[in-house]
């Protein structure tokens, strides 16, 4: 691949173009997409170079990450992967190919859950989970991780502490899907 320079913000918003204004992730240049948004979280960054580290599934190189300091955005700059999009060419693939397809999906999968997985409940290199469900104005380790995963006291309090968190969602109409969460065993 041929080195490549890294664009300036002002670059990255120019290739936006309409009626498309709203994307968050953009092609700049020949050789990178951007990702970028005030929600962007640099962690993503992270986890796709720990699966490319740590795995054959195919994940795009990250080139670098940044944040601009006068909206705060964050960016993540990565190897542009061609390629069409499945839901616009479904309809058109013969069951062979549709199977190929499921057949890929399945060893990324697979690959995925060889992954050794970290000896605690957070993100990656022992971070408090990102996500909101698990966000806590005082980051409260209990609530947003890292939680130890063994021995099993360590496992009951994660799910003491996940278990409390999820019961104070408000309802988005999946009222259903917070108890099993709430009550299963996730340990793998």
């Amino acid at each position: 691949m041929p080195k490549y320079v890294i664009p300036l913000f002002d670059e990255i918003r120019a290739s936006l173009s309409p009626p498309d204004a709203s994307a968050t992730v953009v092609r700049v240049g020949k050789h990178a997409a951007v990702k970028f948004g005030a929600r962007i979280l640099l962690l993503e960054a992270e986890n796709l170079r720990y699966v490319s580290e740590n795995s054959d599934v195919p994940v795009p190189k990250v080139f670098t990450t940044m944040t601009e300091p006068e909206t705060g955005y964050s960016f993540i700059v990565m190897e542009y992967v061609n390629g069409q999009r499945l839901d616009a060419i479904w309809e058109s693939l013969t069951s062979e190919e549709k199977h190929d397809i499921g057949k890929q999906t399945q060893t990324a999968l697979e690959d995925l859950r060889k992954i050794p997985i970290p000896g605690y409940f957070g993100a990656l290199d022992r971070q408090p989970f990102p996500d909101g469900v698990f966000w806590t104005q005082e980051r409260n380790p209990e609530t947003s991780g890292p939680v130890p995963r063994r021995p099993a006291e360590a496992d009951s309090r994660s799910k003491s502490s996940i278990g409390k968190t999820l019961a104070g969602i408000p309802s988005t109409g999946n009222s259903a899907t917070v108890p099993s969460l709430a009550a299963s065993d996730h340990s793998g």
